[in-house]
């Protein structure tokens, strides 16, 4: 099933053109691993006001504009909630929703779906797995551990820097943090925050301009919200880290090398993650990988695609 979302009260408002997150969920396995998303950048949004009733616009921040609209959690939700009104009806359905602030989730219109809009609908799926627009076209990044490694990083053919670096004063790490980012700049450098001053220079870097400073860090670090950020969680896995975040989820090789697992490579993959940091020597490798994987994908979508559309 497709879900898609903006901030504000969106698409519920008829003719009311808004740029929307897509997503797509397994209507059967549920996995949030396994969602697929397309995240756009929101210029507006549209609220309520509680006194007078009326309806105003207003400019979604920078700092908003390019996150998920939607966490894993809610889209999850949503999607097990029209599943069960879907079972009233003997055919495809549409449902609006609205979600408030406190959380809860309602459901304001349910209509069923003819064929034109089927036919849209599917035209939609299949956007989501083209290769251009592909929502978990798996980025790789180089992980730099320490300060020398961080300042070649940037000519490497990686999609961004995973800054994992321990042991050193902050004032050099600042300033290899602030080269690197000026470097890699539009790629995203994460940093690795395990403590109170590294988040201090993470803020600076962001005070200055580097917008592409994000952070990862375990749940006991207190992130501000302005700050992109990945929270560290329980991975499925049997090495790495896992990090998930309003821009997507981010699987950290350390110490392993990913190379020599071909099986673990294409899990990553075919479960949704968007980022995976590994070791720089392994970069050309793990490209090809991603490459050769995605195609594989592309063409067993394509197959089904094709068998949906004579179905209708």
């Amino acid at each position: 099933m497709i879900i898609e979302s903006s901030w504000g009260i969106c698409g519920y408002i008829k003719g009311n053109k808004l740029n929307l997150d897509k997503y797509r969920v397994d209507r059967e396995t549920f996995e949030f691993w396994r969602i697929k998303k397309e995240i756009v950048r929101k210029y507006t949004e549209l609220s309520i006001d509680s006194e007078t009733g009326n309806i105003t616009e207003a400019e979604i921040s920078d700092d908003r504009a390019l996150m998920a609209s939607l966490s894993d959690e809610e889209v999850l939700t949503l999607a097990k909630f029209a599943l069960s009104v879907e079972k009233n009806f003997s055919r495809a359905i549409r449902l609006d929703f609205v979600i408030s602030r406190g959380g809860d989730s309602y459901f304001t219109d349910v209509c069923a779906v003819g064929i034109k809009e089927k036919k849209e609908l599917l035209r939609k799926i299949s956007v989501l797995e083209e290769v251009p627009f592909y929502p978990t076209g798996v980025k790789v990044f180089a992980e730099a551990t320490d300060v020398d490694v961080a300042r070649t990083l940037s000519f490497l053919p990686c999609d961004g820097i995973f800054f994992n670096i321990g042991g050193v004063n902050r004032e050099i790490f600042e300033r290899v943090l602030l080269e690197t980012a000026e470097t890699a700049f539009p790629k995203p450098v994460i940093v690795n925050v395990e403590e109170e001053a590294v988040l201090k220079t993470v803020k600076e870097a962001r005070n200055k301009g580097f917008t592409n400073v994000w952070t990862a860090s375990s749940p006991s670090v207190k992130i501000p919200p302005d700050v992109p950020s990945f929270c560290k969680e329980e991975t499925p896995f049997v090495t790495g880290s896992v990090f998930k975040g309003n821009y997507g989820k981010l699987f950290v090789s350390g110490d392993t090398l990913l190379s020599p697992n071909l099986s673990l490579i294409r899990e990553l993959i075919r479960s949704g993650f968007d980022f995976i940091a590994v070791h720089p020597d392994e970069i050309a490798y793990i490209k090809k990988v991603v490459a050769s994987e995605e195609k594989r994908l592309m063409l067993k979508m394509a197959r089904r695609f094709l068998k949906l559309e004579e179905r209708i």
